[in-house]
């Protein structure tokens, strides 16, 4: 008989992978899957609003129609590089905010192809909590320091 793999102890299950992704402890969930969480899905147009605030990003619409992970902003890596992604709706948006939950990846450099159909996400560090900001300078201000986590390697 295979003994049960375990973590920190524990026996390591589903139950205890969902539960260290929906608290954004995707470094819990990479340990007991041994590799980082990933998901999948199409890359579709969206409404230009990070490249408006100077952060394109590619949207990817999950093959899950809920990714059980906390939404928030992660460092990523993709087929096209590294990257600032960000699993939610978008608030600060107002009315423009996405009206279910969006996989938005802003690539740390521009890729010299047009993006593939679909795309794979590794999420490998969790930076903050998606929130509300009073402004668009205030969420590009942010946007700035999310980004340099993630290429300090600091995230």
């Amino acid at each position: 008989m295979v003994p049960f793999a375990t973590w920190r102890g524990e026996p390591v299950s589903s139950t205890r992978i969902r539960a260290a992704l929906g608290e954004g402890d995707v470094a819990a969930a990479a340990a007991m899957l041994g590799r980082p969480y990933s998901a999948s899905g199409r890359v579709v147009g969206g409404k230009g609003e990070g490249r408006a605030l100077g952060f394109p990003t590619l949207n990817v619409k999950p093959s899950l129609r809920d990714l059980p992970i906390m939404r928030g902003v992660y460092a990523v890596e993709t087929a096209l590089g590294r990257g600032v992604a960000n699993w939610g709706v978008a608030p600060t948006m107002g009315e423009r905010a996405w009206p279910e939950p969006v996989l938005e990846v802003h690539l740390l450099t521009t890729p010299t192809e047009p993006p593939p159909a679909t795309l794979r996400v590794a999420f490998t560090a969790f930076i903050r909590p998606e929130r509300t900001f009073a402004s668009r300078a205030d969420l590009q201000e942010q946007l700035a320091l999310d980004k340099q986590t993630v290429t300090t390697g600091s995230a």
